[in-house]
């Protein structure tokens, strides 16, 4: 059994992940449209886990696009999903941008509207909440102040409501802050307030992770008891680039913590390009000061032990998906800015990335397998698409997968074998079949067999084939239909 995991997990942004009173993990995010708010929930931390829509953006006016960076909280018995919403799309409307608040008595919902959050008239964005060690709550969030984003605070009176004018907390110092502080974290350890926050542009590769020391918890709403670090705490890599937008959960078992925060795909560094984000874990340790010590970044692929408690995938069992079934069955392995898989009455629809070299990849959901027998039917829209068997370590990127895949291109086959850093291929041919066709794969060792339309089209060894691995759907620079998948292990 696998007991290790590679980053990125995911596509996405400003992620925000929490662990619930009941052991679980809720997170929350954007929907590719930005016009949802939709929360997951997840045993594993390394698995975004089943998606549900908490809110949906109002047909016009305030709150009805580009609703962003949502967080979500268990605050003195209820569950809160803070987030920013626009009055229209696109740059034109960032100044429209305010905060809104929704209310649940359950972390999947269903959840109440409660409204705009009353923090004035100015543009305002990344909002989350400081729980003080007495207990009293300050709303800290990003304003637009003297052309510059900055970060601001303001009392809560509960956590749906201002109870107080909103102070200036934050803004950029240091030339590797350039015009920005975003994003903020806070951290509260055995006394000590820190808040970490984002500096410089998102879609920039100096993106980067700070922090400010609060030296009075008792008098947190002034200024002047905050301390800004020097030099920024994260940084990025050739491998790792622009780390920001981050928040820190414990693992599972409560005996480690991990920074959840977002990475750039490349280093695009002009818009919308720059936007194309993946979302990533890192282990942390804590110094005596209460500041977080972060574990080298990762190098693409690398392979890290899971967290501490996560369970290792289950053993697979006779598995049949029908349509409807799909989506919680499913983990997402793919692009921002895409849905990478949704249900139409012909079946679940893997969708490619504007961005080639990316891919999109459906895997079933924390089970692996040794020798199986694997149908499936499909149809190649465009581009490639295929069924990924014996996977291991499946993250976000086109070939940041361990294992094999069978894929159709318009009248052409391939039997492939992707090692994390490269695909190779292991056999091809050409087909005359149209439309949905039927793929039937044996695994048995080595010893793999390929069918289409139940006509034997390869058989061979692969040595160096993972002896066990999840399996799923991939696409690579278009769209697929999947339908009636059947697994039987042998």
């Amino acid at each position: 059994m696998s007991r290790y995991f590679a980053n990125p997990l995911y596509g996405g942004q400003d992620p925000f992940v929490c662990k619930g009173p009941d052991g679980m993990y809720y997170g929350v995010a954007e929907s590719c449209d930005s016009r949802q708010i939709e929360v997951f929930c997840s045993p594993r931390l390394t698995d975004r886990g089943i998606r549900r829509i908490a809110f949906t953006a109002f047909e016009s006016g305030p709150c009805s696009h580009d609703l962003w960076a949502p967080e979500i909280w268990y605050l003195r018995g209820k569950w809160y999903i803070y987030f920013a919403g626009a009055s229209g799309a696109g740059m034109a409307n960032w100044g429209t941008h305010r905060m809104y608040v929704l209310e649940a008595e359950q972390p999947m919902g269903p959840y109440r509207f409660l409204g705009e959050l009353n923090l004035g008239e100015h543009m305002s964005i990344d909002g989350t909440v400081l729980e003080l060690p007495s207990g009293e709550l300050i709303f800290v969030y990003m304003r637009k102040h003297e052309g510059e984003n900055t970060l601001f605070m303001a009392p809560m009176s509960d956590p749906a409501h201002i109870s107080g004018k909103p102070v200036l907390l934050s803004k950029p110092d240091y030339p590797w802050e350039a015009d920005i502080n975003e994003g903020a974290f806070p951290i509260v350890r055995n006394g000590q307030v820190y808040l970490m926050y984002s500096a410089n542009a998102a879609h920039l590769p100096q993106y980067c992770i700070a922090l400010l020391h609060c030296l009075d918890p008792n008098d947190a709403l002034n200024p002047k008891v905050w301390v800004k670090e020097q030099r920024p705490i994260l940084v990025g890599t050739e491998d790792v680039i622009g780390p920001g937008h981050a928040c820190i959960v414990p693992s599972p078992d409560g005996s480690e913590d991990y920074l959840v925060f977002h990475s750039k795909f490349d280093r695009a560094d002009t818009l919308p390009e720059g936007w194309n984000r993946v979302v990533n874990i890192l282990r942390l340790k804590w110094d005596s000061f209460q500041r977080p010590i972060f574990e080298p970044l990762p190098r693409r692929g690398e392979l890290r032990r899971l967290p501490a408690g996560e369970k290792p995938l289950e053993w697979g069992y006779v598995l049949r998906l029908r349509p409807g079934q799909e989506p919680d069955a499913l983990a997402e392995y793919g692009s921002y800015r895409t849905r990478i898989f949704f249900y139409e009455e012909e079946g679940l629809r893997i969708c490619g990335t504007r961005y080639p070299e990316y891919g999109n990849k459906a895997m079933v959901r924390a089970c692996q397998w040794r020798d199986l027998e694997v149908t499936c039917r499909m149809k190649a829209e465009k581009g490639k698409s295929g069924l990924l068997f014996r996977v291991r370590h499946p993250a976000a990127g086109a070939m940041l997968w361990n294992g094999c895949g069978l894929f159709l291109e318009e009248n052409r086959w391939e039997l492939i074998r992707c090692d994390s850093r490269s695909i190779k291929v292991l056999a091809r041919g050409t087909h005359t079949e149209r439309g949905t066709v039927s793929l039937r794969v044996i695994a048995v060792g080595i010893d793999v067999t390929v069918l289409l339309n139940d006509r034997m089209i390869c058989r061979l060894q692969v040595p160096d084939i993972p002896e066990t691995g999840q399996l799923g759907f991939g696409t690579l620079n278009g769209d697929g239909m999947f339908c009636s998948l059947n697994v039987r292990p042998l």
